[in-house]
């Protein structure tokens, strides 16, 4: 059964638009615009067992205010959908306590969490509100590793210990990994279901390169990694030929989750076709 769920606060930044339907895809949801409204809501029907706050920028919600709401509903679980002017707080020491916390770029591991609360799976959610960002960060990262259903994925870098790094991401995954250059054109190997490239220098020959390697690697999607990526840069790697973005640093999982959407996507197509 599906977790009560109330919405708080409004997708200020277009960037949360995209979480907020996803998440409206998988749960029904009441919504509210702020933390007072919350509080009413809670006394007039108790039970949310799930709270979900759309954090725009840094400071919109007040830690006391959450911290009192959490006393008020110990059984609810927080959830904060966060937009990218929020993307610093881990380092300035100044997250939410109790929430868990899923950045607007991480639209896979969002379907992803859902989908196992649904199966009734164990997740960072099922934590307390006590439990600590490590904590927190351990249960997901403990989380059992999605298996891709190909054999085999091209990474693209530069460096050495970058392939070695995302060649264990591939093999926790159930696939074997080849090394290209970003020079190098894709080898006519169709068993080469998907290619990941690191896209982390920001190198302007590697931009120039990818559109002509994707034109050359189809059917087979490219997923990038970026550092910290805006919507902006999303969109460029779009006009690339880049199907999915992950930003770094990121979770196994959410790499695995993007490959498999990746790889199922163009197999739909194919089949379709």
């Amino acid at each position: 059964m599906p977790p009560r769920v109330l919405i708080v606060g409004a997708a200020l930044a277009p960037e949360l638009a995209d979480l907020v339907a996803a998440a409206r895809s998988r749960w029904q949801a009441a919504q509210v615009d702020s933390l007072h409204e919350t509080a009413d809501r809670l006394d007039a029907e108790p039970g949310f067992s799930l709270i979900v706050l759309l954090q725009s920028r840094p400071g919109q919600f007040l830690a006391s205010d959450v911290l009192a709401l959490q006393l008020a509903a110990p059984l609810a679980r927080w959830l904060v959908l966060l937009g990218p002017w929020s993307e610093g707080e881990m380092q300035t020491g100044s997250p939410l306590p109790g929430v868990a916390r899923i950045y607007w770029r991480q639209r896979q591991r969002l379907l992803s969490l859902l989908d196992r609360i649904h199966s009734g799976l164990r997740t960072e959610l099922s934590l307390p509100p006590t439990a600590t960002m490590a904590e927190r960060i351990g249960q997901a990262a403990s989380d059992p590793p999605a298996r891709l259903a190909v054999d085999l994925i091209g990474v693209v870098t530069r460096e050495k210990t970058t392939f070695d790094a995302l060649a264990d991401v591939c093999r926790s995954g159930g696939c074997s990994s080849i090394w290209l250059l970003p020079q190098q054109p894709p080898p006519k190997l169709r068993t080469v279901a998907a290619y990941l490239w690191d896209f982390t220098h920001g190198d302007p020959l590697e931009l120039q390169q990818a559109p002509v390697f994707a034109r050359l690697a189809t059917p087979a999607p490219i997923v990038g990694l970026l550092g910290f990526p805006r919507q902006q840069d999303i969109a460029a790697m779009a006009d690339l030929g880049i199907v999915a973005v992950v930003g770094k640093p990121y979770l196994i999982n959410e790499l695995l989750d993007a490959l498999h959407a990746a790889t199922q996507s163009n197999n739909t197509q194919s089949r379709v076709a």
